[in-house]
C-alpha cells in the first residue's frame, strides 16, 4: 500500500499542469442609476418593508412567548407528591 502511495506521489510530482486564463469583456456596460432614480426605488420599497414587518410581528411575538414559557416551565421542578 505504501509503495503504491509513493509511486503515485512520484507520478504527481512529474506531472505538468497548464492553465490558461482569459477575461471576457462585456459588449455593453449597464450604466449606474442616477441618485434620484436609486432614491425613488428605495423609497418605493419602504412601504413593502414596513408591511412585511407589521405582518410578521405577531408571529415573532407568539414564538418568543412560547419559547419563554417553555424555558420557565422547564426550570421549575416537578411538585412533590402529597404525604399521606
Amino acid at each position: 500500500m505504501e509503495s503504491k502511495l509513493r509511486s503515485h506521489g512520484d507520478q504527481v510530482a512529474l506531472s505538468t499542469l497548464t492553465v490558461a486564463l482569459s477575461a471576457s469583456r462585456a459588449d455593453h456596460a449597464v450604466p449606474a442609476p442616477e441618485f434620484t432614480e436609486a432614491f425613488a426605488a428605495g423609497w418605493g420599497a419602504l412601504p413593502q418593508v414596513v408591511f412585511a414587518i407589521l405582518t410578521a410581528w405577531p408571529l415573532l411575538a407568539a414564538t418568543a412567548i412560547a419559547l419563554a414559557y417553555r424555558r420557565v416551565r422547564r426550570s421549575c421542578p416537578a411538585p412533590l407528591p402529597a404525604a399521606t
